[in-house]
């Protein structure tokens, strides 16, 4: 399938970025977005993450996405994401085209709200990290996340309030042997089950995600 054929698939099946709620302009609800680039290598689809430092003090050591919280120079949730991936590994606004969006994801505590940005990346042979934030990038095989035997996940409860899935993939031989687990994991299953609805993963229930989506545009 041809790399056009690919974007265009995903394109379709993809959300616009929604509008800033003036919450988050306002300060009153913290929110960021982060950017989930796709391209084509010898005809295979890849995705692009990042190793985040052992030596930060929110998410140390984990693979991620570009991104970062809104700031109020930005417009849009993707003048977010296309910032943050600018300063953390380099990626210019030209070399991507954005596909639309995933939507909110909350992150455990309930605190923060993040945006996913889809976008397809014409070009990586420029990116490396450009702060002490970043410890390297992985191009991700796409096939290696609908692999069954590389995937678990662990549901849990915060307080007596029903939460969500832990979800973890292992992505060991492309990420220098870390695993793509929390958010970022979440992200790209909600992408495959958009994407491929007959996948091989064990089906999950997307009730919270669906419930929790409000919170942050009320």
């Amino acid at each position: 399938m041809s790399p056009r054929i690919i974007k265009t698939y995903i394109k379709e099946r993809l959300e616009p970025s929604p509008k800033v709620p003036n919450k988050v302009i306002s300060g009153k609800i913290n929110a960021g977005a982060v950017l989930v680039p796709f391209f084509c290598k010898k005809k295979q689809l890849h995705i692009i993450m990042i190793k985040r430092s052992d030596k930060l003090t929110r998410n140390p050591g984990d693979m991620a996405f570009p991104g970062g919280s809104f700031e109020k120079t930005d417009n849009s949730w993707v003048d977010t994401a296309l910032r943050e991936a600018k300063e953390e590994i380099g990626i210019l606004p030209q070399q991507i085209e954005v596909l639309g969006s995933l939507g909110e994801f909350p992150v455990a505590s309930g605190k923060y709200r993040v945006i996913s940005i889809i976008a397809w990346l014409k070009s990586v042979n420029t990116l490396r990290p450009l702060t002490a934030e970043t410890d390297f990038i992985s191009a991700i095989p796409f096939r290696t996340f609908l692999d069954p035997s590389k995937y678990f996940t662990i549901y849990f409860h915060w307080g007596n309030i029903r939460q969500d899935y832990v979800r973890f993939f292992d992505t060991r031989k492309y990420t220098r042997n870390n695993i793509v687990w929390g958010m970022s994991a979440g992200i790209i299953r909600r992408f495959i089950d958009i994407m491929i609805p007959n996948h091989k993963l064990p089906a999950e229930d997307w009730v919270f995600i669906t419930e929790q989506k409000q919170m942050l545009i009320d």
